[in-house]
């Protein structure tokens, strides 16, 4: 707790009433609901954009297919309207384009928004932590400081990359009231990253399990046979290569399960919106 004593004391402008604790925890959060708010966003419009790209495709194939058929009035009228299709596909995927780049955008500045409310944060977390310690509140100033390290890890990750880590993102509880439309696109966008998740999970297994077998032959070898400083070095380097890599496994099946459950739970929702819908036009029937 050394550090405690050197960064408890951080001066603010003089005069000046410096937001307390829980107002800077409830700015983060703030932050970070935004954020994630923004990843979402960004999600489904990748998602929308790529469908919009298939039928672009789809349409701009047809083109080519009327074009190379002998001319005639049928062809001819079958191609205009085609074309037509095509400029109204091309014009969706211009327009998901920009609304993507916009929503990038934003999520870049939700993202700056967030580390900036997360320092402050941590900063006062600690200077909190050191005046519990100055008082004899070693628990207290334990769990602040927990705390700050927890959310130094965050602010890392989110200082070290341009977008997101997929483990930033969080699933959040199903608003029931949303439209369906919302709904079904949360279905295939968290259908989407179970998929992803699996994959992912999947990928490492067969890298987690090279890497069990050469800790294996590594330790064997250094308990019986060459338990020299370079094998022992190379057995720890090992045992820490798999267990980065098992804990990368565990999280893309963790992050899978999480997104499985919200894709279902929406169903339901789905599911028991239909039924009411189709009560309520029972009901009106004569």
């Amino acid at each position: 707790m050394a550090v405690l004593g050197a960064c408890w004391a951080l001066p603010g402008p003089a005069g000046a009433q410096e937001p307390s604790l829980r107002k800077l925890e409830e700015a983060r959060n703030r932050a970070l609901a935004a954020h994630h708010d923004a990843i979402v966003r960004v999600r489904l419009l990748e998602q929308q954009l790529a469908r919009r790209r298939a039928a672009l495709r789809m349409q701009t194939e047809r083109v080519r297919r009327l074009q190379a058929e002998p001319a005639g009035v049928l062809r001819n009228a079958q191609l205009q309207a085609a074309r037509r299709e095509q400029n109204h596909a091309a014009a969706e995927v211009a327009g998901v384009e920009v609304r993507l780049r916009e929503a990038r955008d934003t999520q870049r500045v939700r993202r700056l928004e967030l580390v900036r409310a997360s320092w402050a944060w941590v900063a006062r977390l600690l200077e909190t932590a050191g005046r519990a310690w100055r008082i004899g509140r070693k628990k207290q100033a334990r769990e602040h400081t927990d705390r700050a390290l927890a959310e130094l890890e965050r602010l890392e990750a989110l200082e070290s990359i341009e977008d997101p880590p997929e483990e930033e993102f969080r699933p959040r509880p199903v608003d029931p009231d949303a439209p369906t439309p919302v709904l079904r696109d949360l279905v295939e966008l968290y259908a989407a990253l179970e998929d992803g998740a699996r994959e992912r999970a999947r990928s490492l297994a067969p890298v987690e399990e090279k890497l069990r077998t050469r800790v294996a032959h590594l330790d064997r070898l250094v308990r019986y046979a060459y338990a020299v400083p370079t094998l022992a070095e190379r057995l720890r380097r090992a045992r820490r290569d798999l267990e980065r890599v098992s804990g990368l496994r565990r999280g893309a099946e963790e992050r899978a399960r999480r997104y499985a459950g919200s894709r279902e739970e929406i169903e339901r929702v789905l599911s028991a919106r239909a039924l009411r819908l189709e009560g309520l036009d029972r009901s009106r029937r004569p």
